[in-house]
């Protein structure tokens, strides 16, 4: 998994370079911060209608009982209805990620990969700033360690859900 988002990093880095009319924006998402969720975000213009944005988080939350580690890379392909990084968009996002999850003595240890569809509207605040809503949906495949006491050797829990996906208030800056 690691050698696939770094591939797919790479990808998005080396696109960048030889974007049409070279526009790229660095952006975080104030959502995830206001859940204790550091996160940066790289979007690079690809054509006059389409984006590539990798967004990356982490977290290593504990209050009480209640703990959240986890780390994650979203890629996304946008396409821009008018021009890119200004007004409506839409998407197809990726997920991966990797998480430990503990409730009490109820522990969630796994990771996950999926795929959905975005919406979203950036407000252009200025000439090189931006603030973007965006929401989604999809389905990620998980598979997870699910215990209360031992840690089994595999995975004893696997599935499919439907989740939200990239759902945020992204401050974004143009260079």
């Amino acid at each position: 998994m690691k050698k696939r988002l770094h591939c797919m990093m790479l990808v998005v880095i080396l696109s960048a370079g030889s974007c049409w009319a070279q526009r790229i924006a660095l952006k975080t998402n104030l959502l995830y911060w206001a859940a204790l969720t550091p996160n940066v975000e790289l979007e690079a213009r690809l054509t006059p209608k389409l984006t590539a944005d990798v967004s990356v988080a982490g977290s290593v939350t504990s209050i009480k009982d209640y703990k959240l580690h986890f780390a994650g890379v979203e890629p996304e392909l946008r396409y821009w209805l008018e021009r890119p990084m200004a007004r409506h968009f839409v998407g197809i996002a990726g997920l991966f990620t990797n998480y430990h999850f503990q409730f009490e003595e109820k522990r969630h240890h796994g990771d996950a990969v999926g795929t959905g569809c975005v919406y979203g509207y950036a407000f252009v605040l200025s000439r090189r700033w931006n603030l973007e809503t965006s929401v989604g949906v999809g389905m990620v495949h998980f598979r997870e360690k699910n215990y209360r006491n031992e840690q089994p050797e595999k995975a004893n829990h696997t599935g499919w859900a439907i989740v939200p996906m990239r759902v945020g208030v992204t401050l974004s800056y143009i260079l």
